[in-house]
């Protein structure tokens, strides 16, 4: 959590984008179980061969969610896509800001390949923090919440057995999944750095490794790293299958749960028999909410380690800083800027030798001064433009 608070501050997202792209999310995903019921509703209600004009009202819903979800999905694509690439401009720059004052002394003990991987691929793993980290949760948060409220307005025990259904293809499969993939995304971060470097130093040494012979052995250590990080790759497929397998079978059981409850109350007298249908629909439907979580949360695992190794480089503090503000200046010495001068005017002054002017402009190279290993001269810059005059004064400090 820790990394993910300082990642957060780190891409400094506007919390008013982030709200409207959490809304156009989850209400694309509305739409969307909107379109499913209605369209349960329209079928089960016309094999009762009602009067066309009683599906008036039925027919006009399903199109417009039809035509709404693509344009709503469209514009959540749109502002969520920009939110994350804008704060993908913002991390490079703070990376960049971070990490200049620290070259070169402070990253001699990083391979090169080390820090290409660091500086480009940890760095572009970020943009998906926003589209598979956190938004995903927050959009199924609004939009499961709606899904239940939906359902408890027409059946109270269908809602909660949707409800539990929800919390564990919302939370136990994707808290399985990242557990599992947790330890698989460290890993791959820095097999494929370890890969990187070695493929930067065998192109950069290859002359020398001819020569002596030993291209052979470099060449070896380059397949282990790529065996190494393909081997690590199989096993993150292997845990995305079992996730997608796993939110399979919950939205199955919970749909099948929803019907159970559905038909039993249709036989008690609690439920109308159209709405029987529509219920088992609405549940499949909802589960479009929580059925990214498990591949968020396992590229969560990976983009908060890609996240760790670049906080790394930018946690670390030049030897060398500059000063926020510029020191003030030593007594009897001041310094005034202006507008650009229509002349100026240079005057050379040491201790005990009479001062030397220079005006720019004429003929002439200008004078020489020769200033001794401990002299003080002081340096006077005046600028003219009409009838106003500012002067800088700047004196060297010894060698």
């Amino acid at each position: 959590m820790r990394t993910l608070r300082r990642l957060l501050a780190f891409a400094a997202m506007p919390p008013a984008r982030v709200g409207l792209s959490v809304f156009l999310g989850a209400l694309a995903v509305c739409f969307g179980v909107a379109l499913m019921t209605a369209a349960g509703y329209l079928i089960s209600r016309a094999a009762e061969h009602p009067p066309v004009l009683s599906l008036t009202v039925t027919i006009v819903a399903v199109r417009f969610f039809g035509l709404s979800r693509p344009i709503v999905r469209y514009f959540d694509r749109l502002v969520s896509h920009d939110l994350a690439l804008r704060a993908l401009g913002r991390i490079r720059a703070r990376f960049y800001e971070r990490v200049e004052p620290l070259a070169p002394a402070q990253l001699e003990g990083y391979r090169r390949g080390e820090l290409l991987t660091r500086m480009v691929g940890d760095v572009d793993a970020l943009q998906g923090f926003y589209l598979r980290g956190l938004g995903p949760p927050l959009v199924a948060l609004l939009a499961g919440a709606v899904c239940v409220g939906a359902t408890a307005a027409l059946l109270p025990a269908a809602a909660a057995v949707l409800a539990v259904g929800l919390l564990v293809g919302g939370l136990a499969v994707p808290t399985l999944a990242g557990a599992l993939g947790r330890a698989s995304g460290r890993r791959q971060a820095a097999a494929r750095g370890e890969l990187t470097a070695d493929l930067v130093e065998l192109l950069r040494g290859a002359p020398e490794l001819v020569v002596y012979g030993r291209e052979a052995e470099r060449l070896a250590t380059v397949q282990a790293a790529d065996r190494e990080l393909a081997r690590l790759g199989r096993r993150d497929a292997l845990v995305a299958g079992l996730a997608d397998a796993l939110s399979i079978l919950v939205a199955g059981v919970t749909a099948a749960a929803v019907l159970a409850v559905a038909v039993t109350a249709h036989d008690t007298g609690g439920l109308d028999r159209v709405l029987v249908a529509t219920l088992a629909l609405l549940a499949m439907a909802s589960f479009e909410a929580v059925g990214p979580l498990p591949a968020a949360a396992r590229e969560l695992g990976a983009t908060l380690a890609a996240g760790r190794r670049v906080l790394e480089l930018t946690d670390r503090e030049p030897s060398v800083k500059d000063p926020t503000e510029p020191k003030p200046p030593p007594p009897g010495v001041s310094m005034v800027t202006d507008s650009p001068a229509a002349s100026a005017r240079v005057t050379l002054a040491g201790a005990g030798s009479p001062p030397i002017r220079f005006l720019p402009g004429e003929p002439g190279p200008p004078p020489r001064v020769p200033l001794g290993p401990r002299a003080r001269r002081s340096l006077t810059i005046e600028t003219r433009q009409g009838s106003s005059a500012v002067s800088s004064r700047m004196t060297p400090s010894p060698p």
